[in-house]
């Protein structure tokens, strides 16, 4: 009997391997004994090898991507000095050449009836995959031992039916699931305890009918449970009836993910994503405003013609449509794309995953790494979910663009909360605004988003014990709540004597931030 382990490290120990899953599942017909290593990638390459080569494997299967790729090189090296026969598949794999004489076997593209080929006798250097008609998922209970406390992911659909220039799976031939594999598979999760489902599909709603019909189910059957369904989606794919649906969900049950990437509209037309802006944001404004779904959207610094003021000019607009997370994310060239066979002269690429973009025509690499500054803002400032109220008061004199690009100065992608709030206090005294009122907006945040009691000391909190014997009534009035003693209403910026209390509920599973109540104090 073949002993077969098949490995992908992934770039979190939250994230879990969906190919790696699938191919067992697919082969497990097989004279085949599987050892299942999905793992974090930020672990010792020679750790990873011995507890590999430990479970003695006469095949070993890695799973490549631009997140893992480099370490997965290093294990492979490793694990192939035991003589053990090496396998590579996933994105990498298929499209990087550079890989395929570290393998003994390399599989391109779908991975499931290549694997069962390989384990039924080919020996090929190259074996392509081929488009499965009958998926066989692989939420077994092993699987659901594996995924305790981390991401699950789930697909409904294969391939992608837009042709974006910078995607590799631009091409792919598009085909959804029957409903009823889907929803049976779905109801596994019931009572599992699992949080967060990520839909993996290219475009969730590249069927807006199967979609609304999806979403509907979802609605009906899981809205009692303390779960989420995320999906990346098209937002000019929403209609009426879609938008209509997704408003009566349970708030928190949906999240979206949105990939708008530039309002430059040649930008966008010369990477094959041609768009209507308007009905665009029109969709993503109804989103936001029904409150219910947490709304992810995504920008993407370097397309063509995208230069510093017109990229600025995208992350102000998309930024006022009010979605919960703003991602900025650098253009990558991926190996396979139709972008990086017909790149454009002036462009220049690490050569290295995730072979992200160093300079442009339109961008040079001073105002690429300044971009990688507003990157950090945003996602230490807006996407922390700490910073509500500050940010609502700076953007009243501010667009947002500037507002992060100040910041930008103040914050590195390593700061530690606390150094995150001292950096948005001292950038708001610089821009001239009163101490006592950002200290006020920045410790209602921080207790609204945090239980720590021990507040940073930007916050401006002091402890007194005679506020505790002054608020005995009041704890004992609102049991769980705890109170602070505030000088200006973070609400109305009145100033006064003011006690707030802090829920340890949150008011908006959407919002996540805890309830509060205000008392003159």
């Amino acid at each position: 009997m073949e002993r077969v382990a098949l490995v992908c490290l992934n770039s979190k120990f939250s994230h879990t391997s969906l190919g790696i899953w699938y191919i067992r599942e697919y082969c497990a017909h097989l004279p085949v004994e599987f050892f299942t290593f999905d793992t974090f990638a930020n672990r010792e390459a020679a750790a990873l090898a011995a507890e590999i080569l430990a479970c003695k494997p006469n095949i070993v299967g890695f799973s490549t991507y631009i997140f893992n790729v480099d370490k997965t090189v290093e294990v492979i090296k490793l694990v192939k000095k035991s003589g053990v026969k090496v396998v590579i598949g996933g994105p990498e794999a298929t499209f990087n050449t550079s890989l395929w004489p570290l393998a003994d076997t390399v599989i391109l593209g779908e991975g499931e009836i290549a694997w069962e080929k390989l384990l039924c006798g080919d020996n090929s250097h190259i074996i392509k995959g081929e488009e499965v008609k009958n998926i066989k998922y692989p939420y077994s209970e092993e699987y659901f031992a594996n995924a305790e406390n981390r991401i699950v992911y789930f697909e409904a659909s294969r391939g992608c039916p837009y042709r974006c220039s910078y995607c590799m799976s631009a091409g792919a031939a598009f085909r959804q699931f029957p409903f009823e594999e889907v929803t049976a598979e779905l109801l596994k999760f019931k009572g599992r305890g699992v949080k967060l489902i990520k839909f993996v599909d290219r475009t969730a709603n590249a069927d807006k009918r199967y979609f609304e019909r999806l979403l509907t189910w979802l609605i009906d059957n899981f809205s009692s449970e303390n779960i989420r369904f995320h999906f990346e989606v098209s937002p000019e794919l929403f209609d009426d009836a879609l938008l209509n649906a997704i408003k009566r969900a349970r708030t928190g049950l949906f999240q979206f993910e949105i990939g708008y990437q530039s309002y430059n509209e040649k930008s966008l037309e010369a990477v094959n994503r041609r768009a209507n802006l308007a009905e665009i944001s029109k969709n993503i404004k109804a989103l936001t405003g029904f409150g219910n779904c947490h709304i992810h959207t995504d920008l993407i610094v370097g397309l063509p013609y995208e230069d510093y003021d017109s990229f600025e000019n995208s992350f102000n607009q998309l930024y006022l449509l009010g979605g919960n997370q703003l991602q900025v994310g650098f253009l990558k060239v991926l190996k396979g794309s139709v972008l990086e066979s017909n790149l454009i002269s002036g462009y220049e690429v690490h050569k290295s995953a995730p072979y992200e973009v160093i300079k442009t025509p339109w961008l040079t690499d001073e105002e690429i790494l300044d971009l990688k500054g507003v990157e950090v803002a945003v996602d230490k400032v807006f996407n922390s979910n700490h910073f509500k109220s500050i940010i609502n008061f700076a953007l009243k004199k501010s667009t947002p663009f500037a507002f992060y690009h100040g910041l930008s100065a103040k914050l590195r992608d390593f700061s530690p909360l606390s150094e995150v709030y001292a950096g948005v206090r001292e950038y708001m005294l610089e821009m001239g605004y009163d101490a006592d009122i950002i200290e006020a907006l920045l410790r209602f945040d921080y207790l609204r988003s945090c239980k720590d009691k021990v507040l940073p000391a930007a916050c401006g909190y002091k402890f007194d014990k005679a506020f505790k014997a002054r608020t005995a009534s009041l704890r004992e009035e609102h049991d769980g709540y705890r109170f602070y003693a505030f000088s200006v209403n973070p609400v109305t910026l009145e100033r006064g004597n003011f006690i707030i209390g802090f829920s340890a509920e949150t008011d908006n599973p959407v919002e996540q931030l805890f309830s509060y109540k205000i008392f003159n104090g």
